[in-house]
């Protein structure tokens, strides 16, 4: 195993693709501090975040080992996107469970404050669970490339150098989708609450 170490990604996907389960370990344990520390960070319960993870590599060897991920140089975005989603997944469960194992997925990116999560009435847990929802709906709806660093930045914790490097875009065009992408919430959140009262 420590000889595929120094391989690049694309290099152990495509030998993973022809079915060597050793160079699929290997791109796992290059990124499992990463994946893990995304997933432990957003869900509360140990037991909970360890199946997640667990589901994300079972996916990700599904995926590559049946030739349905396609390479374009962007493995770890891919890796991080489904971790991301998954814990969303796993979010909406413990919401129709009325079961509280996620946490606040950083609500400050709009308002600046960290936003904590209290256990203190039926009706905040309504509200808050509603804000988080309302938040994932608009940034469904910002231009994918403001979209895609908006969730890379506070959903995957990656740096704006990384985030670069990912999307293959400078860190000040990184820098402007993001600034771009955070004001365009603001303005929906603002349209939304006139709209509302």
């Amino acid at each position: 195993m420590r000889r595929y170490n120094k391989l690049p990604d694309e290099q152990l996907l495509k030998m993973c693709s022809m079915g060597n389960v050793v160079c699929m370990d290997v791109l796992i344990e290059r990124y499992q501090l990463n994946i893990k520390s995304f997933i432990f960070s957003k869900i509360k319960r140990i037991d909970i975040a360890e199946d997640v993870f667990q589901e994300v590599c079972l996916k990700v060897y599904i995926s590559v080992i049946s030739g349905k991920y396609k390479e374009n140089g962007k493995f770890y975005s891919w890796l991080m996107r489904l971790a991301y989603n998954l814990v969303m997944d796993q979010y909406r469960l413990s919401k129709k469970r009325n079961t509280k194992v996620v946490s606040d997925f950083q609500y400050d990116i709009i308002s600046d404050v960290e936003y904590e999560y209290m256990e203190e009435s039926l009706e905040d847990t309504i509200v808050y669970n509603q804000r988080l929802s309302e938040l994932g709906s608009l940034i469904k709806r910002l231009p994918a490339e403001q979209q895609l660093v908006i969730e890379l930045r506070h959903y995957a914790d990656l740096k704006f150098e990384e985030i670069a490097k990912e999307t293959n875009v400078s860190v000040n065009t990184a820098l402007g989708r993001h600034r771009y992408g955070l004001c365009n919430l603001r303005n929906m959140m603002r349209k939304r609450e006139c709209v509302c009262v």
